[in-house]
């Protein structure tokens, strides 16, 4: 369990300590700092800042199966650094000893329904990022290729290469490309198989999908990648920029009709989409928990706005079994009756 955190030079925060249980409230105004009280214990329990200033110093004690563990990282001017047990180790080292990973969301979140792809790749990747050690690696060689190919396709275009030059690249990239796409379709395939409990758990009328959207057939991906390549090599080279994916694949989900099927963002209401994204939350959840066979902490920023009783309450339901941090202005009744809440409010911090 994650019980205490000190912050230091933390955004609005200096040298504020808190003390948590099981399931966490934090409360107070607007602009007081909550929202990164859950930053903070989601960039220690992930080993990186999400927003870098110029000093920050977070730390955190957490009990794990081996005892009461001592977390610390620090940035300034240098970088940052990372401690375990006060020893300053390794970020590898220092990630491989957390035996806790966060997932939160947060009112931005609802931008994965309404604003471009990038942001539903980000999201996938992210969870993919901390979910196994070697994606990042692949991902970044994948982004590499993907640049060098880039610009040979602007040398060739001003007669500086042959296009037999982008033979090699085009194998390379074919080959990455498939491992990445598989780490992804793992994921997406994970999160399908819960279609019937979303419709179920919720109680909608609604037949709510998620589909994958890709240029290219997801069956021997190498092989289609290098085809699709080939085929449009002249494309490429005219426009000189690579236009295959995984950097351009996208998800989305659908409410099926026997007519047609709709895109949520444009069917469902803001509240039914936020449930939407908190199940969504939820798929991530019980992911990273099997992959990393690590405990999930989550945080929930103010979760409440938009939410009636009776989803609030499913909501806590579904995550009731994790160590659990909410955000809100004020602590609603029907909440304080049914649930086993430790309070901390900033005001009097």
């Amino acid at each position: 369990m994650f019980y205490s955190l000190l912050l230091e030079h933390y955004k609005n925060h200096t040298n504020w300590n808190f003390l948590f249980g099981m399931r966490n409230i934090i409360l107070w105004a607007n602009g007081s700092g909550k929202t990164h009280v859950l930053e903070a214990i989601h960039d220690l329990c992930n080993g990186r800042f999400q927003s870098i200033h110029e000093t920050q110093c977070i730390e955190g004690w957490l009990e794990t199966s081996v005892g009461v563990c001592k977390y610390r990282m620090f940035t300034d001017t240098n970088g940052t650094s990372y401690f375990y047990q006060d020893k300053k180790v390794p970020r590898k080292k220092y990630i491989e000893s957390l035996s806790f990973r966060s997932v939160s969301f947060s009112p931005i979140d609802m931008n994965l329904l309404y604003l471009s792809p990038s942001h539903r790749r980000d999201f996938l990747d992210d969870i993919l990022d901390r979910a196994y050690d070697q994606f990042s690696s692949v991902r970044s060689k994948y982004n590499r290729l993907l640049k060098q190919r880039n610009a040979l396709l602007k040398k060739i275009s001003q007669q500086e290469a042959w296009s037999d030059d982008l033979d090699y690249w085009d194998h390379e990239i074919a080959k990455t490309a498939d491992i990445y796409i598989q780490y992804r379709l793992h994921l997406i395939e994970f999160l399908q198989k819960w279609r019937e409990d979303l419709n179920q758990f919720f109680h909608w009328k609604h037949d709510i999908s998620l589909c994958y959207i890709s240029k290219i057939p997801t069956q021997d991906v190498a092989q289609s990648v290098q085809q699709y390549l080939l085929e449009n090599r002249q494309r490429d080279i005219l426009l000189g920029h690579t236009y295959v994916w995984p950097h351009l694949d996208d998800f989305w989900f659908f409410i099926s009709y026997w007519w047609d099927k709709i895109l949520s963002s444009e069917h469902l209401s803001r509240w039914e989409n936020k449930i939407l994204l908190l199940f969504l939350k939820y798929f991530e959840v019980v992911f990273l928990e099997r992959i990393t066979k690590k405990w999930i902490i989550v945080l929930l920023d103010d979760l409440f706005s938009e939410l009636d009783a009776e989803y609030s309450n499913r909501v806590l339901q579904m995550f009731s079994k994790y160590q659990i941090f909410i955000t809100a202005q004020f602590f609603l009744e029907h909440i304080r009756e049914s649930w086993d809440f430790s309070c901390i409010n900033l005001n009097s911090q």
